[in-house]
């Protein structure tokens, strides 16, 4: 059993908008002490994960990339439009990326750095030359992307060939016509996005217990119940990242748009996302670790009891959006996550689920319990189920004290869920906070 979590980052893709993860990511490293085990991107994800996988101090790979997207990241160039393009394969000259790519990104240090896998999809091939050939080579790999052709997920650990390596990472961020597709270890490759631009799969298959997002789109939509052995916290923009315009157009436009004021706008907007997101969960990235001796320990707990299937883990993200979000609606403070209540609520939800019983233990906070038909609510839903005092006392919800003391007095929550097969269990505790 591994005595610390593995910590993934997941990068998505969106051109230009990559400077609000450099934001972001600043936060993360400069106030949490974030540093993550692995990292996965697509696109312009997989361009900011080899620089921030290639150093190794994490915070000096953030202030680099930060560097980079500050000083080094010039329009004109990144957007040099060929002028023969109506013979070449790509709108756009390559050169300029290619070069900062290496200038930055050594390929010895990427391999040896920390964990990086970069997601491509696999393109068709065409021969027929110009752009024309380009035009409808995107055509036919958005077809087959539509039909359910799956991406490839590469370590970067596992690429020998150093041009493959940067290959790798060019093809990820290879915009169908605007940027030229690549060929690694013999396969042609185009831009990840095609296949999947949230690539939580590869840090999930590799075991790793808690995964931070960082989207580029306030509407990307993404579905952490695939993933249930992984606990997910996204950060996404509060504020649109997409320009005024129908389609394609402006989502091109926002993708394209590197201008020094937009990139100072999106960090901007990074940082106070990131805080937003995590302010209510982490005080300091220590707690990553004592949330994973915690699950340890409800692990260890649940092996002694035979007749126990497995436990789930819970999103603390979206317990406490649940909370909170009812709480803004009476005008209440915001309430935060306690990992001692959590432990204590977890070995109580053990014995319910076990006992199959419906009662309350003899702990001296405030306690809510939920039950019902396994797999038939999500935790959010059971706590809308409690979100107002005239639903509070029915035959599958119980509360051992008066809810105005949640209101007025609770400043810290602790949820955990079990499952006999059954039925789910949920246990709210609540206390109070006096430092």
């Amino acid at each position: 059993m591994e005595t610390e979590p593995k910590i993934g980052l997941v990068l998505v893709g969106g051109g230009a908008k990559g400077a609000y993860q450099a934001g972001a990511i600043k936060y993360l490293s400069e106030k949490l002490k974030f540093v993550p085990n692995i990292i996965a991107g697509t696109s312009i994800g997989a361009l900011n994960g080899a620089i921030l996988a290639s150093h190794k101090s994490f915070p000096e790979a953030v202030k680099r990339l930060n560097d980079i997207w500050d000083t080094k990241i010039d329009k004109r160039k990144i957007l040099d439009i060929d002028p023969w393009f109506p013979i070449k394969t790509a709108v756009i000259k390559p050169e300029f990326i290619e070069n900062l790519l290496r200038e930055n990104v050594q390929a010895n240090a990427l391999r040896n750095g920390i964990e990086l896998w970069v997601t491509v999809f696999p393109s068709i091939k065409i021969n027929v030359l110009g752009i024309g050939g380009s035009a409808i080579q995107a055509l036919g790999n958005f077809v087959i992307a539509s039909a359910g052709k799956k991406p490839h997920w590469h370590s970067v650990k596992n690429i020998a060939n150093e041009q493959d390596l940067y290959n790798l990472i060019l093809a990820s961020a290879a915009i169908p016509v605007a940027f030229p597709t690549r060929t690694v270890e013999g396969q042609l490759y185009c831009d990840g996005f095609l296949g999947d631009n949230i690539p939580v799969k590869p840090l999930a298959v590799r075991g790793c217990k808690y995964v931070i997002v960082i989207h580029l789109c306030d509407k990307e939509i993404f579905d952490s119940s695939k993933f249930p052995d992984t606990a997910i916290i996204e950060i996404r923009p509060t504020k649109p990242t997409t320009k005024s315009g129908s389609g394609i157009i402006g989502s091109l436009s926002s993708m394209l748009d590197f201008s020094h004021k937009r990139i100072e706008e999106l960090k901007e907007c990074g940082e106070k996302d990131a805080q937003y997101f995590t302010e209510y969960i982490f005080d300091k990235l220590e707690i990553w670790k004592k949330w994973h001796e915690s699950h340890e320990k409800m692990l260890a707990s649940a092996e002694r009891f035979q007749q126990l299937s497995k436990l789930k883990l819970i999103n603390i993200q979206n317990v406490l959006i649940a909370h909170n979000q009812n709480r803004e609606i009476r005008n209440l403070p915001s309430i935060k996550w306690s990992f001692q209540l959590a432990e204590s609520a977890q070995e109580w939800a053990n014995h319910l689920a076990l006992n199959n019983s419906f009662q309350h233990s003899s702990t001296q906070n405030i306690e809510i319990i939920w039950v019902g038909a396994t797999g038939t609510h999500s935790k959010s839903k059971m706590i809308e189920f409690w979100g107002s005092q005239q639903k509070i006392c029915s035959d599958n919800i119980s509360i051992n004290g008066s809810w105005q003391d949640i209101c007025t007095q609770a400043n810290e929550v602790g949820c955990a869920l079990a499952t006999n097969g059954a039925n789910d269990y949920l246990v709210c505790q609540y206390g109070v906070d006096i430092a």
